[in-house]
């Protein structure tokens, strides 16, 4: 890179970061920052993913229009969830509804025979494929960090809680006593004595 160019660009980067600079102090900015984390603790107590001022700055869409453009055969032969979880890899986040992903595999050479099988597909593989909110998915890596944020907060603790009850009540079970024979039929029982009488 010649020494013009990066001088060019060192001199715009740093209009960029004095504008900024002005837009966070301005107070409308100040104002949608502290309602924003209002939202965000209210998203959190129902469970759903915070929203982030670039959600809301549509930032993401910008950067959507430097992402490779995806071949037309490109899910041609795949499975519609394979075509799916491929689609989300190549495009990147945010989260996309069940018809752009079906949109997106439909017009690049894939099929999807039907939309109800494929989206629960989508939200039974959840090792691979998260689900946001009421009809979004993304790719589970992509929300790794806020899962391990909400396990070391306490948001699962409630989930570990069943699990060790559930384990406990196991647990007694098997160390119990209690055999078959404690549930017999009570008509089995009366025909036990009758054939005891029978046979004196």
């Amino acid at each position: 890179m010649s020494d013009a160019m990066r001088q060019a660009v060192d001199e715009l980067r740093a209009k960029v970061s004095e504008l900024a600079k002005d837009i966070r102090g301005d107070p409308r900015m100040q104002d949608a920052l502290r309602q924003l984390a209002v939202l965000n603790g209210m998203e959190q107590l129902i469970g759903e993913s915070p929203t982030t001022l670039g959600d809301l700055l549509d930032l993401e869409s910008q950067k959507a229009d430097s992402k490779p453009s995806l071949a037309p055969d490109e899910f041609h032969l795949l499975e519609p969830l394979e075509a799916a979880k491929r689609y989300l890899r190549l495009v990147g986040k945010p989260a996309r509804t069940l018809d752009e992903i079906v949109a997106a595999i439909t017009t690049h050479g894939g099929r999807v025979p039907s939309t109800g099988k494929l989206k629960t597909q989508l939200t039974r593989s959840t090792y691979q494929v998260a689900k946001v909110g009421k009809d979004r998915w993304g790719l589970a890596e992509w929300y790794k960090e806020r899962k391990q944020a909400r396990r070391s907060s306490g948001a699962d603790a409630g989930e570990k809680r069943a699990d060790e009850e559930v384990g406990q009540d196991r647990s007694k079970f098997e160390d119990s006593n209690v055999t078959t024979e404690d549930y017999r039929q009570p008509s089995l029982e009366a025909e036990d004595r009758d054939q005891a009488r029978d046979g004196c």
